[in-house]
C-alpha cells in the first residue's frame, strides 16, 4: 500500500495545527481533488494510465487498489506493472484527499479526521452524518474537496489550509482563475 512519500502540508500549517488542536479547536483542510494519487506513472517509459473514454488520468484510489475516472466512473484495478513496458517502477503522483487524510493521521496521530468527498459521502445521509458529527465536536480535522467549502458554519473552527491551492489556477478551463478565487474565498469566510 502506498504511503505519503512527499510532505504537502508546509511546517507552517503543520505549526498552526498543532497550536489549534492543542487549544481543542477545529480545522478544515480543502484538497480540490479526491482519491489518493492524481495519476499513477512509469519512470522507466513515461507511459501514464488514462481513461480510454475520456481521455485523461485516472486517479488512485486506496480502496481496492482501483483507478477511476472521475468523469465516467470508469473502475479498473490499479498496475503492479507497467502496461506498455512491463517495468515494475510505477509512481502515484499528486495529491488527493486520501493522501491528505493518511498524512494528517501520520503527522498528527492523536487527531481525530474525517474525510468528506465523493467518496465518503455516497450512502444515504453520509453528509449529513459527516456534518453532524464534525458539529459535535466528534472530529478535529474534516479534510474535503470543494463540498466543504460552501455554506458551513462551525464556531470551533479557528483554521482553514489549502493544500495545493495554485493546482487550481492551472484547471484546463478558462474559467480557472475565477474558481479558484471564489472557492478560496468560500473556504476562507469558514
Amino acid at each position: 500500500e502506498p504511503k505519503s512519500d512527499e510532505l504537502f502540508v508546509t511546517p507552517a500549517l503543520l505549526d498552526k495545527m498543532r497550536e489549534k488542536l492543542d487549544r481543542q479547536e477545529q480545522i478544515i483542510i480543502l484538497q480540490s481533488r479526491r482519491g489518493f494519487s492524481t495519476s499513477v506513472s512509469c519512470t522507466e517509459c513515461g507511459y501514464v494510465e488514462t481513461c480510454p473514454n475520456c481521455n485523461i488520468s485516472l486517479s488512485y484510489h486506496l480502496k481496492g487498489w482501483r483507478m477511476r475516472c472521475h468523469y465516467c466512473e470508469l473502475n479498473q484495478k490499479a498496475p503492479s506493472l507497467c502496461p506498455k513496458c512491463q517495468s515494475t517502477e510505477i509512481r502515484y503522483r499528486g495529491v488527493g484527499t486520501q493522501k491528505v487524510e493518511v498524512q494528517m493521521q501520520e503527522l498528527l496521530p492523536k487527531a481525530r479526521i474525517a474525510r468528506m468527498d465523493l467518496d465518503t459521502t455516497r450512502g444515504k445521509r453520509a453528509h449529513d452524518k459527516i456534518l453532524q458529527d464534525f458539529g459535535e465536536h466528534k472530529y478535529d480535522i474534516l479534510v474535503g474537496t470543494q463540498m466543504i467549502a460552501k455554506g458551513l458554519d462551525f464556531p470551533d473552527v479557528t483554521l482553514v489550509g489549502v493544500i495545493d491551492a495554485d493546482t487550481m489556477l492551472h484547471q484546463p478551463d478558462l474559467r480557472a482563475t475565477e474558481r479558484t478565487f471564489q472557492q478560496l474565498s468560500q473556504v476562507a469566510g469558514r
